[in-house]
């Protein structure tokens, strides 16, 4: 016996969703295009619910913008919900491009910050979670050597629909705990009696795939003693 050697299998939106209703305990012929479009709705809803959760790596991206001088404010695709971590490029000739880190603020420190158009070298930024998200850095760029704004994003989870065998935006790890969260949200409309055993069911998957998801990375902190006197 051998095994496949394929890593391909997966399932479209509309097979999540019989499977799904399966679980439920409902077979295909026993649905209606309401149920149908129920699924839709809870699919989608527990989709946008994982936009709540700790970052998925997979929605994480870099989005670069040509700095200007004297502009201080950078608009994002509205798609954007989240900068996670932004530096600047500074570019001199003949030398090579360093990168320089960018450190969070909030609206409340940026409000006091007394001159906001000063010109200089970036060092923080203000990321407004708007409906058309946009980051804004101080000191604002003099145009002298900062070329570039990078950030890395985290991006919404596209839409799921049923048509042309579309598949989810979600990467294959996920997709035990997709069905089970889809069914645990349609158990609660049409079947509730299995609703407590379906819902743990969700739980443990999802936190098993959120477990599972994540940078393998050592954490290092290291104290500064560069201004230590050994005086309390």
């Amino acid at each position: 016996m051998t095994s496949s050697g394929a890593t391909t299998w997966g399932l479209t939106n509309g097979g999540i969703i019989l499977e799904a209703w399966d679980r439920v305990g409902k077979r295909p012929a026993e649905l209606s295009r309401e149920m149908i479009s129920s699924a839709v709705r809870s699919l989608n809803l527990e989709l946008q619910s994982w936009e709540n959760m700790p970052v998925e790596l997979w929605k994480v991206s870099l989005v670069t913008f040509p700095l200007v001088q004297g502009t201080a404010t950078y608009v994002f695709d509205p798609k954007v919900t989240l900068v996670l971590d932004a530096y600047v490029t500074l570019s001199v000739a003949g030398q090579d491009p360093i990168d320089r880190i960018l450190l969070p603020i909030s609206r409340d420190e940026y409000s006091t910050y007394s001159d906001k158009v000063v010109q200089g070298a970036p060092s923080v930024y203000w990321f407004q979670r708007l409906r058309t998200p946009q980051v804004t850095i101080w000191q604002v760029p003099d145009g002298s050597s900062e070329t570039s704004l990078n950030c890395y994003v985290l991006s919404r989870i596209e839409d799921a629909n049923v048509g042309n065998a579309e598949t989810p935006d979600i990467p294959v790890r996920f997709l035990d705990a997709l069905c089970a969260n889809v069914a645990s949200r349609l158990a609660l409309k049409y079947n509730k009696a299995d609703y407590p055993m379906l819902k743990v069911a969700a739980d443990e998957s999802k936190s098993l795939a959120m477990t599972e998801d994540h940078e393998r990375a050592p954490l290092r902190i290291t104290p500064d003693f560069g201004t230590f006197n050994g005086r309390n």
